[in-house]
């Protein structure tokens, strides 16, 4: 999910989503979900593996 969507964040900051939709399109706004959650994936990939390179997980 991405953070734009989150409903417990305040007020107004969902709209960042579709903003993107009204001004780029479905196509785009589709494209930064999926970069945005790829890109949050692959953070915590790296930490994870890091910890565990370090004995701690």
């Amino acid at each position: 999910m991405a953070p734009c969507l989150d409903p417990s964040t305040p007020i107004g900051t969902g709209d960042t989503v579709l903003v993107i939709r009204r001004e780029f399109g479905a196509r785009w706004m589709w494209c930064d979900i999926g970069y945005q959650v790829s890109l949050a994936w692959l953070a915590a990939f790296a930490i994870h593996q890091g910890g565990r390179s370090l004995g701690l997980g």
